[in-house]
């Protein structure tokens, strides 16, 4: 989640994903023909977890991003909560809140009965309001086999209702939108209940959890002493790799360069929030969030980066730390 990661780890998260974007959907030359990756009318940012605060929305808006998606928790009580965007004054950045309530419908979708998605929809029809749904895209094939085919379908009924789908850019810049001068940190999974209690992360961050408090130790402990003996990204010959696939890396006659690469792309697959998710056992739709086999693979992230650490006469305490607190960790799990 990047609202708990420093500014430079954000940056090239964001980077990184644009870098994904452009390698498979861009193209793999510059202008020149030079190895490049390049990919245009990138405008909007769908963060991960949709947690959102300040800070990330300053570092999108400096990066040229014109909104990011978010829950409607992030707004303050000021705000007119029948839009769907909104503006941050002194960003300009805009802030487009989803539907929740359909979105979550639509998400944990197994059949394709739509009927109680459409009823909700239909009744806003009435006062010709807009109304953004959004959810993950591995909905559409992964979690739902059929989903790509409810997805057609859905469209499909819609049209024949004369209810009009647009992205979320081309609404963003059909109209001036209202501003807010506040914005609250948020998380999809956060109910109106839960913020106000404080509770903003109840399925990554829970203070009675005390494995999950030690997988944010160990994130903590890690991003505190990541450091790179070169740059990875003045590597020659590797600007339009996939270079989240470390076989690519392996003719690297370079030492410190290659060790760099696999600890940075380590270092960003760690980051990911599964391993706090799938260690909350919580239960979510008669579904209950506890997969260890999931974090033992993301473990092997951590161990890889403490190995080439201790390799290149890192710090001993740290690298003796980061060992306990994987050890640790890996035992609780049942």
């Amino acid at each position: 989640m990047l609202t708990k990661i420093p500014e430079n780890l954000v940056e090239e998260q964001i980077i990184l994903n644009e870098y994904g974007l452009g390698y498979y959907f861009g193209t793999k030359h510059g202008f020149e023909g030079e190895p490049s990756i390049m990919v245009k009318n990138i405008q909007g940012f769908f963060p991960p977890e949709m947690a959102v605060n300040y800070e990330l929305a300053k570092i999108l808006s400096d990066l040229g991003y014109k909104w990011f998606m978010a829950e409607d928790t992030c707004l303050p009580p000021s705000a007119d909560n029948n839009k769907s965007i909104y503006t941050l004054k002194d960003l300009g950045i805009n802030v487009v809140c989803r539907d929740s309530l359909l979105s979550n419908m639509l998400s944990f979708k197994r059949e394709t009965n739509l009927n109680d998605i459409l009823s909700i929809i239909y009744s806003k029809k009435i006062d010709n309001s807009s109304l953004v749904l959004s959810l993950d895209g591995e909905y559409f094939g992964h979690h739902y086999p059929d989903g790509i085919y409810l997805l057609d379908y859905f469209l499909g009924l819609l049209e024949g209702a004369g209810i009009f789908v647009s992205s979320v850019s081309d609404m963003v810049d059909e109209r001036n939108h209202p501003p807010i001068s506040e914005f609250r940190e948020s998380s999809w999974g956060a109910s109106k209940d839960d913020w106000s209690r404080g509770d903003i992360y109840p399925f990554w961050y829970d203070i009675n959890n005390s494995i999950q408090l030690d997988m944010w130790k160990l994130q903590y402990l890690l991003i505190s002493h990541i450091k790179y003996s070169s740059t990875v990204d003045n590597v020659s010959d590797m600007q339009n790799i996939p270079i989240w696939n470390i076989s690519y890396n392996k003719d690297n006659n370079d030492e410190l360069i290659n060790n760099d690469i696999i600890k940075y792309i380590n270092m960003h697959k760690f980051l990911n929030s599964d391993k706090f998710w799938w260690l909350s056992k919580k239960s979510l739709m008669g579904k209950n969030l506890y997969n260890p086999e999931i974090v033992r693979e993301v473990m092997k992230y951590a161990d890889i980066i403490c190995t080439i650490d201790e390799d290149t006469s890192a710090d001993a305490k740290y690298t003796k730390d980061v060992k306990v607190l994987i050890g640790e960790i890996i035992k609780e799990l049942k």
